[in-house]
């Protein structure tokens, strides 16, 4: 909807401007071709004009520019961006059973691949079949799945499925399924790591909810709202086996105006019962950054800024701090993150969007970059050569989960997102460039739009009438595809343009201009126009004329008809006589003459 709009608002703004390129060029060609007329002898007027209005309109859009870069988080300014960067991800992102170019960009940048085992409709049919209780999840088979992954030499695991409440049993007894995942995370996977090399980490999602209920809001603003964990039957059985096991927000960003995923928070802070200081909590996607980089979740938290406030009854929100210098060369040269140009504070001067590029297949998928199999498949399995140096997500596609998204580039489940998202903090390193505040850019913008139009003109002087607008709407949609689609060939090197909202803000000037134009016209055609019978223009003399009478006019007109008639058989019979009399008639220019005849 919203691209649908920013095209009408190009095609109108480009109206805006046509006419008087036009002018120029009729003014140009007058030049080259001199010529009488006073049209083209007084055709100087527009390019003065046209100078001005280009002024004015860039001097609009610089500010509007130079206005937008600190409200850029406010939902009146994200939308737009929002409907161009989606325009940009569907026509860039990798399409089933083709090549991509991201492809050899992760290979370029040795990017581990994506295998995503899916807990599916077909695997819960199956696990009933076998006499598994299916209120939720059965924890045997988390369990059976992450040890198969770790077996297979996973680089790392995530469990991409809630672990928050235990199984109901009476007497407050544990579940037998509840048991085995947790001696597994609590002792066997810990006593592993001691005495084998390949120990890939495994980050667990937790669920968090506001501290109060009135404050469920999580945009980018400047107060974010403080959250807290919920607790879990796993907390001391992953706080004893950290480094290797730990917890990871799944704390994401949906558009209130589409409902749509775009942005994942990086980190946040939250706050529990137990501590007065808030603490930080790693996204999924930074969590996976630091253990390729062999930084444990200590060594980020301890990197990353701490904020003011403390976790008292009254506060309910903090103020996000910006990443200090050591700070952001701690991220840039162990993580290998880099800031972003003009830096986010909310996200510690990495980007919070998510540049999606892999959709979800409509089987299972098998690729260089992402391996879709179903967890009954894989359960099954002896072994599995997919899952080695891969990043291995343990999630589910069924949709009573009601873990399926909307996304730029469709639905998929929650899974395939933290994959999205893992994938384009990996392959942008971090870093997100926005050309909007670049006065490089600003002139790139202006000359390359400028060169369209001109071009456009050119042709369109050449061609009759008729092609004047069917050219003008051509040549805005070569524009507007232009821009965006050399914006998509940029977002795979980290570099996005935006240019809507300067358009925008020019649009409205034009508008407001020419509607002042027109009324200024129409008050000076009013003052100064002449009037009937009164060719100087002068005051308004009154004229009254008479009604006609229809009968008369007929009257006359026939009195006119026989006096014509008369006239004719008077002048023939006096010829007549002439011709008698010896005298020759001659009728030259409607003039007779007499002469007399010889004899």
């Amino acid at each position: 909807m919203l691209s649908a709009l920013s095209l009408l608002i190009l095609v109108f703004l480009v109206v805006g401007f046509w006419h008087i390129l036009f002018a120029i060029f009729r003014w140009l060609v007058s030049k080259l071709k001199p010529s009488k007329s006073e049209n083209q002898q007084e055709s100087h007027g527009p390019v003065v004009g046209f100078g001005i209005k280009l002024l004015k309109d860039l001097l609009v859009g610089l500010t509007m520019m130079a206005v937008t870069i600190p409200l850029h988080h406010h939902p009146l300014l994200e939308n737009p961006e929002d409907a161009s960067m989606d325009f940009v991800i569907k026509n860039n992102h990798c399409k089933e059973n083709e090549s991509c170019e991201f492809y050899d960009k992760i290979k370029a940048l040795n990017i581990p691949p994506m295998v995503l085992v899916d807990v599916d409709d077909k695997t819960f049919k199956q696990w009933q079949d076998e006499g598994e209780e299916l209120l939720v999840t059965p924890r045997k088979k988390i369990a059976i799945l992450i040890e198969k992954a770790v077996r297979d030499e996973a680089k790392a695991i995530v469990v991409d499925i809630f672990l928050t409440q235990k199984i109901p049993m009476e007497k407050n007894q544990w579940h037998q399924g509840d048991k085995i995942l947790y001696n597994y995370l609590m002792n066997d996977y810990p006593s592993y790591c001691r005495s084998s090399k390949n120990c890939p980490p495994i980050i667990m999602i937790r669920d968090v909810i506001p501290t109060n209920e009135s404050q469920q809001d999580i945009g980018f603003g400047e107060q974010q709202p403080f959250y807290k964990p919920q607790e879990s039957f796993l907390d001391e059985a992953i706080e004893k086996s950290s480094p290797h096991v730990s917890w990871a927000s799944p704390l994401f960003v949906v558009s209130e105006f589409d409902y749509v995923l775009r942005r994942w928070w990086l980190w946040h802070h939250i706050c529990d019962e137990k501590n007065s200081k808030p603490r930080v909590s790693l996204s999924i996607q930074l969590s996976i950054i630091g253990a390729m980089g062999d930084k444990n979740f200590s060594e980020i938290t301890s990197h990353l800024p701490q904020v003011k406030e403390d976790c008292s009854n009254e506060n309910y929100r903090y103020t996000p701090l910006p990443l200090s210098k050591e700070q952001l060369k701690f991220f840039e040269n162990e993580l290998g993150i880099k800031q972003i140009e003009g830096g986010e504070v909310t996200g510690g001067g990495i980007s919070p969007r998510i540049m999606f590029t892999l959709p979800w297949p409509k089987k299972e998928n098998k690729s260089n970059v992402l391996t879709v199999l179903s967890a009954s498949t894989y359960e099954k399995a002896q072994t599995s050569s997919d899952l080695k140096g891969s990043i291995v997500i343990i999630g589910s596609s069924r949709s009573d989960t009601r873990d399926i998204h909307k996304t730029p580039i469709g639905e998929m489940p929650g899974m395939l997102v933290i994959a999205n998202a893992i994938y384009s903090l990996l392959l942008n390193q971090g870093e997100l460039k926005n050309f909007s505040t670049s006065w490089v850019m600003v002139l790139w913008k202006v000359i390359m739009i400028l060169l369209f139009f001109v071009a456009g003109t050119a042709i369109a002087s050449s061609l009759p009438r008729f092609f004047y607008w069917p050219l003008m709407f051509l040549t805005t949609a070569l524009i507007w595809f232009f821009l965006e689609l050399r914006s998509a060939e940029l977002l795979k090197q980290g570099v996005w343009i935006d240019f809507s909202l300067p358009l925008v803000a020019i649009l409205f000037h034009q508008i407001a201009d020419d509607c002042h134009g027109s009324k200024e016209k129409s008050k000076k055609s009013r003052e100064g126009q002449p009037e009937l019978g009164n060719p100087n223009g002068d005051k308004k003399v009154s004229q009254d004329i008479p009604p006609v009478d229809l009968n008369k006019e007929v009257e006359k007109q026939e009195k006119q008809e026989n006096n014509q008639k008369v006239d004719t058989v008077k002048n023939g019979n006096e010829q007549q006589g002439l011709e008698k009399a010896g005298i020759e008639i001659e009728v030259k220019g409607g003039e007779q003459k007499t002469n007399k005849t010889n004899g």
